[in-house]
């Protein structure tokens, strides 16, 4: 049994131990955990975890993780009802296996998981890979001999089980998330999709053309992934740069896809993540909504929602290809703008603040919403809004 199930099962809150207050989530954070002790025990797995807050009144019931005993508020809009404790509480056995053995053992439940029925829940083997695998990507073990010895043979068990398949995993058992963190620990481990992606045609392709990883759990159906593929397609190499800035891949995620039914029980982008590139898109399909990317202006052009979220997140990456003096650019905009109309995306009003507002408090926003929402979408629409308002004195 992997030992963060153990460990789930063995702590018990001493008097002053769990506290009701908030953590700061500087070293990360898992959705869906569904007890403190589990929030405990997966901060128990990260090498810079040592303290943590458990949030059940959000939806997600977000575990937070930090490296200081830096504490708060809980900081939820339904209530003040979160859950705060240490790595280990007084008396507790902290005598943690290494790196080496819990990869070992994930790779040995992943095994016996997927040969079987899928009885039990495989997110504690999916955070146990999670946390050694994305530690070793970054560093953290350097020089750590036996995890170096043990990377291999965890390595073909991982392309072993995927070669045979885990036709038991599904979100509600979370088998769904264990196997696309073999993927994952694979792509990083192989440096190539060959193993990770060899039953996937299709999002094999995208990772190798792009470096990007699909990682939705084989929710999006075949018009779907081929639209994400003719999207990535159609980016100019210059700025497909920023999707793979510092990292040798970047991680597409649909967190929602990972829900059982209607539960938010999903561990969110955190798990699903290995490298320091990702960002999420919603769990719908091609050709399913549509969105206008000019509201509020004097042009209309309806966008499939999808791809719009697609287009959004993805120009949020081409901010790292900016030179300075597009930086510099940016900043003169940002400073000059003062009314709605302003904007060339004037119907943004996230929160009720209105366009000038949002932006303002925004920047990031900047480039996503103009270049990603509209350019991306139709630029002569966009050169249009742009001539009406510029001929107003916007």
């Amino acid at each position: 049994m992997l030992r963060i199930a153990i460990a789930a099962l063995a702590i018990a809150a001493a008097d002053g131990c769990f506290l009701n207050h908030g953590a700061c989530y500087n070293a990360g954070f898992v959705d869906g955990l569904a007890t403190p002790e589990l929030c405990q025990a997966a901060c128990q797995l990260r090498t810079d975890c040592n303290y943590w807050s458990w949030h059940p009144d959000r939806n997600d019931k977000r575990c937070h993780m930090c490296k200081t005993e830096r504490r708060g508020s809980c900081g939820d809009a339904r209530g003040n009802n979160c859950v705060w404790g240490p790595e280990w509480c007084p008396g507790d056995d902290d005598d943690e296996d290494s790196p080496a053995k819990v990869l070992e053992k994930t790779m040995d439940f992943a095994e016996r998981f997927c040969g079987s029925d899928g009885k039990g829940d495989a997110l504690d083997a999916a955070l146990a890979l999670h946390a050694v695998g994305k530690e070793w990507h970054d560093g953290v073990h350097r020089g750590d001999e036996d995890l170096e010895v043990a990377l291999k043979p965890a390595a073909d068990k991982a392309a072993k089980v995927l070669a045979t398949g885990c036709n038991a995993a599904d979100t509600c058992n979370r088998g769904a998330v264990l196997v696309s963190n073999l993927r994952a620990f694979l792509l990083v481990h192989d440096g190539d999709a060959e193993r990770a992606l060899a039953d996937d045609r299709a999002r094999k392709a995208i990772f190798d053309d792009y470096s990007v990883y699909l990682a939705d759990g084989g929710f999006f159906d075949e018009d779907s992934v081929a639209a994400i593929d003719d999207w990535f397609d159609s980016v100019p190499t210059r700025l497909a740069e920023g999707f793979t800035y510092g990292a040798p891949y970047l991680t597409m995620t649909a967190r929602d896809a990972f829900n059982c039914g209607s539960q938010r029980n999903n561990p969110g982008g955190a798990v699903l993540v290995f490298t320091a590139r990702g960002f999420n898109v919603f769990a719908t399909q091609y050709g399913d909504r549509t969105e206008d990317a000019f509201r509020g202006t004097t042009e209309s052009s309806r966008g499939d929602l999808l791809l719009t979220v697609l287009r959004h997140e993805g120009a949020h990456q081409f901010d790292r290809t900016m030179s300075s003096r597009l930086q510099k650019l940016l900043h003169t905009i940002k400073n000059e703008c003062s009314r709605v109309e302003d904007w060339l995306r004037a119907g943004v009003a996230a929160g009720g603040v209105g366009a000038n507002n949002f932006f303002k408090k925004a920047p990031q926003e900047i480039i996503a919403s103009q270049f990603g929402n509209q350019y991306m979408l139709s630029s002569s629409k966009q050169f249009k809004v742009a001539r009406t308002q510029a001929s107003k004195g916007h």
